[in-house]
Order: structure tokens, then C-alpha cells, then sequence
């Protein structure tokens, strides 16, 4: 298993996130745009080039990302309606989210077992991640399906402060 480590910047005008390795060095940078009809985050690697284009899909019933590498699509994170736990689907790569996303402990599981398991840290300024993740995965892909959950429980923690004013 690998660790990636994220944290989120409290004070920034747009989504800024930093994913660190063990060491605490810089693997990966994400951006948002600062006006954009719907999230739009990019994913560069350490030395500047973009690694994925994640873009939320306007018009959907259920919340629903794509990521892009370059102009190939790599997958469609899409929520899926469930009574019991939140779970997403990860098209592409074939992949399910679930575990308890509220309390942001959850994991993405592929054919073959566990593909990454996110845990979130209460205790530092701001929200933290470790993201672990299986040797002979798409460690890059996992990131950024982790970012697109962080992205859709953002949305609806948002939505339900501004609801209940």
C-alpha cells in the first residue's frame, strides 16, 4: 500500500488542494476555476503538467463527474440512489464507493478487493485525507475519484447550510 496525503486549503477563492506522499513532498496539485458553470478541477503532477480535467455534468439526476486525461475520458463518478449508505459508481475502471461517507471513511473497491480506503482527520486545521492505496493501482485515478467524493459532500454540506437559514 502507498499513502497519499490531502489537504485542503480553508482560506482560497477556489479549490486549491495539495496531495502529498509520506514524505511530505508534493506529488500532485489541484486546481479549480474560479467562475465555471458547474466544479471544474485540475490534477497536475509535481512538475506543473496536468495529469486529469475533472468536470461536473450540469444536467443529471443524481451528482455526476467526468475525468478527462487530456481529451480521453477515464471515467464517470456518478451518486447512486441507495436507502442505507451513500455509494458512487466509478465507470471506466469499473469501481464502487462505499463505507461511511459522512463520517468520510469510506472505500473504493474494484474486482479484485479494496482499490483505495480514505480516511479523514478530525483534528487538523481544515480537512486532511490519507488515502491509501493498493500497489497495482492507478494511484492518480483513485486521488482524483477521492477528490470528485470530497467535491460532491462539499456541494451538499454547502447546501444544507444555505437550507437551513
Amino acid at each position: 500500500m502507498k499513502s497519499y496525503y490531502i489537504q485542503q486549503k480553508v482560506f482560497s477563492w477556489k479549490d486549491r488542494f495539495s496531495v502529498k506522499d509520506g514524505n511530505g513532498e508534493d506529488v500532485f496539485r489541484i486546481e479549480g476555476e474560479f467562475i465555471s458553470i458547474g466544479k471544474k478541477l485540475h490534477m497536475y503532477d509535481s512538475s506543473g503538467r496536468e495529469v486529469f480535467y475533472i468536470v461536473q455534468r450540469i444536467i443529471s439526476f443524481m451528482p455526476t463527474y467526468e475525468i478527462y486525461a487530456g481529451n480521453n475520458h477515464v471515467a464517470t463518478v456518478s451518486k447512486r440512489i441507495s436507502f442505507f449508505t451513500p455509494e458512487y459508481l466509478v465507470e471506466g475502471p469499473g469501481w464502487i464507493v462505499e463505507g461511511s461517507l459522512g463520517a468520510h471513511n469510506y472505500r473504493i473497491r474494484g474486482g479484485n478487493g479494496n482499490v483505495a480506503v480514505i480516511k479523514k482527520a478530525w483534528v487538523s486545521f481544515g480537512d486532511y485525507y490519507e488515502i491509501s492505496v493498493g500497489n497495482d493501482v492507478n494511484a492518480k485515478l483513485a486521488v482524483a475519484v477521492a477528490i470528485v467524493i470530497d467535491a460532491v459532500l462539499a456541494s451538499s454540506d454547502s447546501a444544507a447550510m444555505t437550507m437551513s437559514y
